[in-house]
């Protein structure tokens, strides 16, 4: 609306009487919104620019979410908005406040990243070098999806994506996309790829020929972890099995035994081995043998043919076949490794396959045991451990105690409730052979096991930067050194003392670097020459040990008078004090001694003694306040106000 046709309508309202609120005959433009964010958007921010052609249209009024209209201009921006749908709206208003219409944008505010979905992927691990991945999103993807396999950059895709040639090993696929508020949701995948089958192997099979009807395998592969295996015997349906695997009851002839081995990723490999069984030709088993190894130079051997009767020809260590009987009887013979071979002859002069056997002599006793460790000698210990070995690998161990009987036992070699005595401990050893070498021993003596009295007439010295403790001397005779223990500050005030600070036989200590306002706890313990030690004397001084007045922990009704111990030298100290952590008070008096006032004023601010829990510190001054040259603390309590 124009001023004159604003002044005329004015006008002919004041004539005619027509109230002011009809006087604008012409409704006033609605404002456009100009800028605004986009919808949707992931941005939690929002602003907007607006106008309005109207010359008559004086300001404007805002309102997000129906929160109320108010003044605004533009731009008008909000923030940060939760996530959701929301509303602007702005209306502008003339000289005499009469409304436009009211102009609104909607949005929607969405930071929810889509959850991306593999619904196809190769197994883990997988023999597949051209693997494929389908893929779906939840929610509308504008610009569609990208692909990554390994380090490789993200490229523009579509479900489902097959990759090429894919060489063997670990790799990862990444696939990745944006929703149309601009948020990006990534998901991966990680699977092996491997092409290469197992390679098989069979590490015991039957001889071939065979004259048994049985047949032993074992077998393996190179991955032994991940490889089922499938058996077949001469033609028969392959059938699940593990290694080993045995046959029976075989007739003569020709056998092929077949494996096929298949690993996680689905790759299978075979082998196969051919044997002939015949059980025509006689076979000699070995029943009574020497022990292997054996201290005996004096050998036995008896043996026996599947098809009697058969004659038997012998030979032992590679000297000749001769014709022998069972049993076969050597010795004596010299220490070392021998071997006994013997084959059988049937009727019809059918010669069946050797059967051996190899053993060694062995006459060297093994060395004396090694004893690693065992008890203080004395000691006021009644248990005592021995750690035995032996240079000879394979030997057995007897151990003996005071003189006893030498019985089988392991390392350690263990012992308790041992009498307060001299006592002795051997060990011998005995290898596989039977030889059993020199023991070795161990002395030692089991002392006294009462622990002495705690030391007396304990008295404690404590000044500044410096702390002094006497006692005396417990009357026991074994009587042999004190120990002087210590934990400091915190570990003082919760833990048990375990620092060293003095050993030896007086009835004083002296600690020159005493730091006062520290919590430090002492345990003093005797200890008698087999090493008993006294429960201790406890010394525990407070870091509040030379601040006399209010004592630490007290309750008060009244300002209290705070009270030290003087330190020489000291020219003036100064005194903090403190409330809920935070310093309301630092005086400097020249005494060892401040009385507190209800009020006071420190740093500008005005305080009173209120109820609560109040700290104090002392520092000692030395020399020209001017200079503000302080000793370490000298202390520090507290008191309660009530």
């Amino acid at each position: 609306m124009s001023r004159v046709r604003l002044y005329a309508v004015l006008l002919a309202a004041v004539v005619l009487g027509v109230p002011l609120a009809s006087a604008a005959a012409d409704q006033l433009a609605a404002p456009t919104i100009d800028t605004h964010p986009a919808n949707p958007t992931n941005a939690t921010s929002a602003s907007f620019t607006f106008s309005d052609t109207d010359p008559t249209a004086t300001s404007f009024q805002c309102q997000i979410d129906g929160g109320g209209f108010g003044g605004c201009t533009s731009p008008k921006t909000y923030g940060p908005l939760a996530a959701g749908s929301h509303t602007f709206d702005v209306k502008a208003l003339d000289i005499l406040l009469n409304p436009s219409d009211i102009v609104s944008y909607t949005w929607l505010i969405d930071t929810v990243a889509p959850t991306i979905t593999l619904s196809t992927k190769p197994p883990n691990p997988s023999n597949d070098a051209t693997p494929t991945f389908a893929f779906t999103a939840d929610e509308p993807t504008p610009n569609g999806f990208q692909c990554k396999l390994d380090a490789g950059a993200f490229t523009a895709c579509v479900s489902p994506t097959t990759f090429g040639a894919t060489a063997d090993g670990l790799h990862t696929f990444t696939v990745r996309a944006t929703d149309a508020a601009g948020n990006l949701g990534q998901t991966s995948y990680a699977w092996t790829i491997d092409t290469v089958a197992p390679a098989l192997s069979l590490t015991a099979k039957p001889p071939n020929p065979s004259g048994v009807s049985t047949a032993h395998f074992e077998f393996g592969a190179t991955d032994q972890t991940s490889v089922t295996y499938q058996c077949q015997l001469d033609g028969g349906a392959l059938q699940g099995c593990t290694s080993p695997k045995d046959y029976s009851g075989l007739p003569n002839g020709t056998h092929t035994f077949t494996l096929k081995g298949t690993d996680a990723a689905g790759n299978s490999s075979t082998t196969s081995y051919t044997w002939l069984v015949d059980l025509v030709n006689p076979l000699v088993t070995i029943a009574d043998r020497p022990r292997n190894p054996t201290n005996q130079t004096g050998a036995s051997l008896s043996f026996s043919s599947n098809k009697n009767p058969s004659t038997f020809q012998c030979q032992l260590d590679g000297e000749a076949f001769s014709t022998c009987t069972s049993p076969k009887t050597y010795g004596p013979l010299g220490e070392g490794a021998h071997s006994f071979s013997v084959k059988a002859t049937d009727l019809l002069n059918h010669t069946g396959p050797t059967a051996n056997f190899s053993w060694v002599i062995d006459l060297t006793p093994p060395p004396a045991p090694s004893v690693g460790s065992g008890p203080a000698n004395p000691t006021n210990e009644t248990n005592a451990s021995f750690v035995l070995s032996d240079s000879e690998v394979g030997v057995t161990f007897g151990c003996q105690l005071d003189g006893g009987a030498f019985s089988a036992c392991t390392s350690p070699a263990a012992y308790s409730e041992l009498a307060a005595v001299a006592h002795t401990f051997a060990v011998r050893a005995t290898d596989p052979a039977g030889n059993t070498g020199a023991a070795a021993s161990y002395g030692w003596t089991v002392k006294d096991t009462t622990a002495p009295g705690d030391v007396s007439g304990l008295k404690r010295t404590i000044g500044y930067r410096i702390l002094k403790l006497a006692w005396s001397r417990p009357p026991d005779a074994d009587f042999d050194y004190v120990r002087v223990l210590v934990a400091k500050g915190s570990k003082g005030a919760k833990g048990q003392p375990r620092t060293l600070v003095y050993k030896g036989t007086g009835t004083r200590y002296t600690n020159k670097r005493f730091q006062n306002g520290t919590y430090y706890r002492y345990a003093i313990i005797s200890y008698d020459h087999a090493g008993n030690a006294s429960r201790g004397i406890p010394v525990v001084v407070p870091p509040s040990a030379l601040l006399s007045s209010p004592k630490d922990g007290v309750v008060v009704h009244a300002p209290p008078r705070l009270v030290w111990a003087e330190v020489a030298k000291a020219t003036f100290y100064n005194v903090q004090l403190y409330f809920g952590g935070k310093k309301i008070l630092s005086a400097w008096p020249s005494a060892s001694r401040l009385g507190l006032k209800r009020s006071w004023s420190y740093s500008g601010r005005f305080f009173r003694l209120k109820k609560g829990t109040y700290h104090w510190y002392v520092w000692p001054g030395f020399g020209p306040r001017s200079k503000s040259r302080y000793g370490q603390l000298l202390g520090q309590s507290a008191f309660t106000v009530r």
